[in-house]
């Protein structure tokens, strides 16, 4: 009988082009899991398995988003809402027909928070309109420049087979880079403090897992046999292994001493090490400690600009590169030159106390005698109420009029 043979495939690698991987070499490395010195692999899959990771990724993409993002076009006035437009669409109601806006939005932005790139195979129709947005898993795609200075996505197929697809048809959102082609894997840039942390982690788990409160050796005067000794460590992880059974009574015989020989936590700093990987977690994400719950900083007084420093400082970059990214890849060339943008609504998130914000408001609104700069119509649309009639028209101080200062009787006398 004949042996069947199967041939092996290859992918060809394509001449004249040029890999866009900055300074990793090859797109294997970046995506394997990559030890430490703290002797923990880490990849961007275990990454998510700290919590700090995982909440601050969570916490950016969800978000983003949640909040409403709408196109605008620019006129002579200022702006206008183009309300039926197809990107406003896909980017707040329904992508594609698998996937909620909120639910595209937020795989986006979390692959490129942590592999620092966000890939959408864009569909288009034949009026070169985008009709969906298919997310791509960051892993599957490779970005190549041609030797004619073309970009060119290469995407990895369910079956193994490859496809390229052309830079008009691949939504691309990168974060920080230094080609411009592609943005730094943040998880493999910051795996020596996410290996600290998830080995701190490990160590906890095993030391109450193991906790008989031994962690030394066993001295006895003769020697023992095998049968012996196993008797005796199955003894002792029966009566003391694991939590529960935490600090009970060691009973030793013949003359056996047990001498202490692990490191307390307490004596390790094992505990100002895992609190000291939250905020250093936090730095790669320009996230504030407090909004992964570490208030060892946090007051009830600063809180809330906190908040507000995080939409500032870490959301508004997000919002931005959302906004750019659309505007290059999802317009047409048409709308683009007829001053067509996307543009995030944030004044929700910027938002203080009840009180604040009506004082805030009273200020816009035009008070002492000073204009207004919002009218009746756009305060209302931000807390959410309808428009009501005359309330699109802003408050102008009357001019100050000189009043007679002469005495009512001074005045009847100089009239007669």
């Amino acid at each position: 009988m004949k042996k069947k043979t199967t041939k092996k495939r290859t992918v060809k690698r394509r001449t004249g082009t040029k890999d866009a991987l900055g300074r990793f070499g090859s797109w294997q490395e970046i995506f394997v899991s990559t030890g430490t010195h703290a002797g923990v692999p880490i990849s961007n899959e275990t990454s998510f398995q700290l919590s700090t990771v995982f909440a601050c990724i969570r916490n950016i993409s969800e978000d983003i988003a949640k909040v409403p993002l709408k196109v605008y076009r620019k006129t002579s006035d200022g702006k206008e809402r183009i309300e039926n437009h197809i990107v406003s669409y896909l980017l707040n109601y329904h992508p594609n027909p698998e996937m909620t806006a909120m639910d595209f939005r937020q795989v986006m932005t979390a692959n490129c928070l942590g592999w620092g790139n966000a890939y959408a195979e864009i569909e288009r129709d034949v009026y070169y309109k985008p009709i969906a947005l298919w997310p791509l898993f960051p892993r599957k795609v490779t970005p190549r420049r041609l030797a004619t200075g073309a970009i060119v996505y290469e995407v990895l197929q369910d079956d193994g087979s490859t496809k390229n697809v052309a830079s008009d048809y691949m939504f691309h959102m990168k974060g920080l880079g230094d080609d411009g082609l592609v943005g730094y894997n943040v998880i493999q840039f910051a795996r020596e403090s996410l290996g600290l942390a998830k080995a701190a982690e490990t160590f906890g788990s095993t030391y109450f897992g193991n906790n008989t409160v031994l962690g030394g050796t066993l001295t006895h005067p003769e020697n023992l046999s095998q049968a012996a000794q196993d008797r005796l460590l199955k003894n002792i992880k029966e009566r003391h292994q694991g939590p529960e059974k935490a600090h009970n009574l060691l009973i030793l015989e013949e003359g056996m001493k047990f001498e202490r020989m692990i490191i307390a936590p307490e004596e390790s700093q094992f505990l100002e090490t895992r609190q000291f990987s939250i905020p250093e977690i936090c730095r790669w994400f320009r996230m504030p400690p407090h909004k992964v719950h570490d208030l060892t900083r946090a007051t009830f007084s600063n809180i809330e600009h906190q908040d507000l420093e995080y939409v500032k400082d870490c959301l508004s970059a997000w919002f931005r590169r959302w906004e750019q990214s659309i505007w290059w890849k999802l317009l047409t060339d048409e709308e683009k030159s007829s001053g067509y943008y996307a543009e995030h609504t944030i004044e929700g998130l910027l938002r203080g106390d009840i009180k604040s914000r009506y004082s805030s408001y009273q200020v816009a609104l035009g008070n002492n005698n000073n204009p207004g700069f919002m009218t009746v119509n756009e305060v209302r649309s931000l807390e959410n109420l309808n428009p009501v009639d005359g309330g699109d028209d802003l408050f102008t101080p009357q001019p100050k009029t000189e009043y007679n200062t002469e005495q009512p009787d001074e005045q009847l006398q100089s009239d007669n």
